[in-house]
């Protein structure tokens, strides 16, 4: 939310230095167990530690001008006094404030082999699921299927919506996995 939140008021400022995001996905714990089941994460050289239970792909929009070697310099001052404002600065003290600065994988401007990396992640939770569904429709039987929707609602009530979710699969004794765009209170 403080992300969004963030965005939203770069927006509303105009402020060139603010955070701007584009999108943030999310992936819950079932999402990232599917992808190390399936060996996602290693073909794609994305490391989640152990006890990671979501995952957000965060879309920020930079300068144009921005380099590589710019955005890893603001990076490496990112906490220190004097450091530059910046949008790669600002959201490095966010993740910091959090303690996810040192979890947070990049992509740095131009660096178009990682941020497909990052999106093969991403849509390789459908595929995964997908592929579980057909196994479990052919080996045990054939009236299984996957329930998909969007649940969509406004942002504030985004985590009432996903207790209920939570429950309600948890209650069925249903294997699930959640993935979206949280950004805009979607997810799948």
């Amino acid at each position: 939310i403080a992300l969004r939140h963030a965005s939203i008021d770069t927006w509303r400022t105009g402020n060139h230095n603010g955070i701007d995001i584009a999108a943030i996905e999310n992936m819950d714990a079932r999402s990232i167990s599917i992808l190390r089941e399936d060996g996602a994460d290693a073909r794609n050289d994305v490391t989640f530690p152990d006890e990671t239970a979501v995952v957000l792909l965060v879309h920020l929009e930079l300068p144009a001008e921005l380099t590589t070697t710019d955005a890893y310099d603001q990076i490496g001052s990112a906490l220190m006094p004097g450091a530059p404002d910046s949008a790669v600065v600002r959201f490095c003290r966010m993740l910091a404030e959090r303690d996810l600065l040192d979890a947070t994988e990049l992509a740095m401007p131009g660096d178009r082999r990682r941020a497909e990396q990052l999106i093969a992640i991403r849509e390789a939770v459908p595929a995964g699921v997908n592929r579980r569904v057909g196994i479990a429709k052919r080996d045990v039987h054939p009236a299984i299927a996957k329930t998909a929707a969007d649940m969509v609602v406004p942002l504030d009530h985004f985590a009432e919506m996903m207790d209920v979710y939570r429950r309600g699969f948890h209650a069925r004794e249903l294997d699930y996995a959640i993935w979206g765009h949280i950004s805009d209170g979607n997810v799948h």
